[in-house]
């Protein structure tokens, strides 16, 4: 996934290696971590200042949607396996 700044123009970084999808994309609050959630359930977490992941990815049968806490400390997850929200 590429990153852009968006006000120079130019790309900042390159972040993961996804081979699918991506879903969504979820900023936190404070600016800090960017969570990506992926088709085929895969959710990883970025601290975008380094650029680096703060957790393995984790991954979960079924699309995921994700958001963050208002206090930047926690992602929440769900997904739909087909038959319903898990």
């Amino acid at each position: 996934m590429l990153l852009w700044d968006l006000v120079r123009d130019v790309q900042i970084g390159v972040i993961g290696d996804y081979d699918v999808e991506i879903s969504q994309l979820e900023v936190s609050p404070d600016g800090s971590v960017l969570g990506v959630s992926c088709q085929n359930g895969i959710v990883g977490l970025w601290e975008l200042r380094t650029l680096t992941a703060l957790a393995s990815p984790s991954q979960v049968a079924g699309e995921r949607s994700i958001g963050f806490s208002p206090d930047s400390k926690r992602l929440f997850a769900e997904w739909w396996n087909g038959s319903g929200i898990d």
